[in-house]
């Protein structure tokens, strides 16, 4: 019987828990994993250089793509072609549920390589006082030593979430892991400014942004990268966990992360081999 008290049993938004793992499969794809490790939830699939997310756990069920991203600029070409974005990223709003005939909709992320490393978009987000859509604009930073994504990295770590006492934070604690926070530049949840920097609780930057999810690369992971292995650990975070910032929004949160996991791997080989790239 799953623990009710881990986050992989917690529920979070748009059918995914709380917290969950994402593994290796077969032919470079990716599955998403919660409370039960062999049940996959869903399906990340790479076609080229397209990532696809889909609604079923498994490539034999055919599902409908939720969300694809496309990398534009591959790592080793000096500039983007055409000034394009460097991912392109497609979501698919006629997928989400058979009641709905919304199309497509497109959106671009950028990526900034120096110090430092962001990945950058907007997309609209619906107004929970208007409930007319409002632009807003989300950044995932490379943070591997806050607890955002340090408490996160091995399964059976416990529960943490926004509003929780920020544990003390050592910068050369876990030294050879890398994670990223999913930072909300715009929107209402910000800190004010006497709880920003140091003492701020879990959930928001130093400057008292709000952080709506996070990925920490597996600590646990075997040293093979066999089917199955877990590769990183996503937590939602905020009004990222409690769905308020819409269905597409929970969806393309999921799938930028695995592009900057993947872009962020490329990036340490080509640093520890350069001559091979």
């Amino acid at each position: 019987m799953a623990d009710a008290s881990s986050p992989f049993t917690q529920p979070g938004p748009q059918g995914y828990p709380v917290r969950f793992a994402v593994r290796k499969a077969m032919w470079n794809d990716l599955k998403i994993y919660g409370a039960n490790p062999k049940r996959p939830l869903r399906f990340i699939e790479k076609r080229g250089h397209l990532r696809i997310l889909h609604f079923g756990g498994h490539r034999r069920e055919n599902s409908p793509a939720l969300v694809t991203i496309e990398e534009n600029w591959p790592p080793r070409a000096p500039a983007p072609p055409n000034e394009v974005e460097t991912f392109t990223i497609t979501v698919h709003t006629n997928n989400f549920s058979p009641t709905l005939h919304g199309g497509v909709a497109t959106y671009s992320m950028d990526h900034t390589r120096c110090r430092p490393t962001t990945y950058q978009f907007a997309m609209p987000i619906q107004s929970p006082v208007t409930g007319a859509d409002v632009i807003e604009i989300f950044e995932w930073r490379r943070a591997p030593t806050c607890h955002e994504t340090r408490g996160i990295c091995k399964r059976n770590l416990p529960a943490v979430r926004t509003g929780d006492a920020r544990p003390p934070e050592d910068r050369y604690t876990y030294a050879d892991m890398d994670g990223y926070v999913l930072v909300r530049l715009t929107g209402p949840n910000q800190l004010p400014a006497g709880q920003q920097s140091g003492n701020r609780p879990l959930g928001h930057t130093r400057r008292g942004e709000e952080i709506v999810a996070s990925w920490a690369q597996a600590k646990d992971r075997s040293p093979l990268s066999w089917p199955g292995t877990p590769l990183y650990y996503f937590q939602f975070w905020g009004s990222g966990a409690q769905a308020q910032l819409g269905e597409a929004f929970t969806h393309v949160a999921v799938l930028t992360a695995t592009a900057t996991y993947f872009d962020k791997c490329y990036e340490s080989r080509r640093r520890d081999a350069p001559w091979l790239y």
